[in-house]
């Protein structure tokens, strides 16, 4: 009788581990085939990506970006998010790109920081737009989206490209109402 009852428990605990291995093993197949591999191959269509990697975390997808020079930021960026929101269905909470920035870039880019974050928080972009054209020798760029603005610098064969988001003065990110537009 002990026998049949250790048996009938083993039983029930190898009935257990193959029906969990089966439903967990079974969601990674479903995640790997419908949704990253996918996106894989949808990311790999966009010409300004050079290389790319995407993590799914608790709150968000974290993306990583190495990106050849783009003529707009904004709409390679955009482009990107819808994709990931449209298989992970949750949004990009940090994205990371990887340039091919110089020490003289990112010294404007510190330069511009004042100004960038100024007009973040305000929404006034002319001192922006006049410190951008000060730049003689370097193509300067800002687009302005919903949720973030879009920076690039280009000089020669080096660009850096940063999304900066629309926060408020208490530091939580708002919507641009007037987003979609450039100096």
């Amino acid at each position: 009788m002990k026998q049949i009852k250790n048996l009938q428990i083993g039983l029930i605990i190898l009935a257990f581990l193959i029906t969990a291995g089966g439903l967990f093993g079974g969601q990674f197949l479903t995640n790997k085939f419908r949704v990253e591999k996918p996106l894989h191959q949808e990311l790999q269509r966009i010409k300004a990506i050079r290389n790319f990697q995407v993590k799914a975390e608790k709150d968000g997808v974290s993306v990583t970006l190495k990106l050849r020079k783009v003529d707009n930021l904004q709409q390679v960026v955009e482009n990107i998010q819808q994709k990931v929101f449209l298989y992970y269905n949750q949004p990009i909470k940090m994205l990371k790109i990887n340039d091919n920035r110089n020490h003289y870039l990112e010294g404007l880019r510190y330069q511009l920081s004042f100004y960038l974050q100024e007009a973040a928080v305000s929404g006034h972009y002319i001192q922006l737009k006049t410190a951008l054209e000060s730049y003689s020798g370097v193509k300067t760029k800002v687009y302005f989206g919903q949720d973030n603005m879009y920076l690039q610098l280009e000089k020669g064969a080096n660009y850096l490209y940063e999304v900066v988001p629309f926060v408020t003065q208490t530091g939580t990110r708002i919507n641009n109402p007037s987003g979609g537009d450039t100096v």
